[in-house]
C-alpha cells in the first residue's frame, strides 16, 4: 500500500517534469509565448469586465506554474487533436478547456506560496475569467496561426508535443485513450 502511494506520487512528478525540458530553447520560447498569450487574454478579460485586477507578475506566475500540469491533469478526456492549432474550432475550444484544471491547480499553488496554507476562496468572477482566458487564448492563437512567423509556430508545436507526452504518461487517462500517431493494439 505504501509503495503504491509512493509510486503514484512519483508518477505525478515524472509526468509533470520530464516532458518540459527547459534545457531546450524551443521549449523555453514556446512556454514564454504560451504564457504571454494566456496572461494577456486573462488581463484583458479582467480589464474589459472591470473585475478585480491581478498584476501581470501574479498572472504570469499562475500560468507558468500550470505548464507542467496541463497534459497530465487534462488526461481524463480524449487526446489533444493531432492538428494542434490548425484543428477545427470545436477541437480548439476543447483543447483549451483541457488546461483549466491545471490553471486552477497552479492558482492554488501560487496563492499558497504567497499567503501560506489556506482554504481557497472561490469567486465566480475569478473562475469565469480563468476559464474564459484559458479557452480564448487558444482560440486567439489559432485565429492568428498563419500570421505568426514560422519560429513562433514551431515553438508552440514543440510545447504541444510536450503536453502530449504528459498526457500519455498520465494515469488519469482512460483506457481507451491512445496516441493517435501509434496504432491502437487489437
Amino acid at each position: 500500500m505504501a509503495t503504491e502511494q509512493k509510486e503514484e506520487f512519483t508518477n505525478v512528478l515524472e509526468t509533470a517534469a520530464i516532458p518540459i525540458d527547459l534545457r531546450k530553447s524551443e521549449v523555453v520560447f514556446g512556454a514564454a509565448e504560451y504564457v504571454f498569450f494566456e496572461v494577456f487574454t486573462h488581463w484583458m478579460l479582467m480589464y474589459f469586465f472591470r473585475f478585480e485586477k491581478r498584476s501581470f507578475i501574479e498572472l504570469a506566475a499562475i500560468h507558468t506554474v500550470s505548464l507542467p500540469f496541463i497534459g497530465g491533469l487534462g488526461a481524463f478526456v480524449e487526446f489533444p487533436h493531432e492538428m494542434g492549432y490548425e484543428a477545427p474550432w470545436g477541437d480548439i475550444i476543447a483543447d483549451g478547456a483541457k488546461g483549466v484544471p491545471a490553471v486552477f491547480t497552479a492558482q492554488y499553488l501560487v496563492n499558497t506560496a504567497l499567503k501560506g496554507l489556506h482554504a481557497p476562496s472561490i469567486k465566480f468572477k475569478e473562475v469565469l475569467t480563468t476559464v474564459a482566458a484559458k479557452i480564448l487564448s487558444r482560440v486567439l492563437v489559432s485565429g492568428g496561426w498563419y500570421a505568426l512567423p514560422p519560429f513562433f509556430r514551431d515553438t508552440l508545436d514543440v510545447l504541444d508535443a510536450a503536453f502530449a507526452k504528459q498526457f500519455m504518461a498520465s494515469r488519469l487517462k482512460s483506457d481507451k485513450a491512445h496516441d493517435p500517431y501509434v496504432p491502437a493494439r487489437q
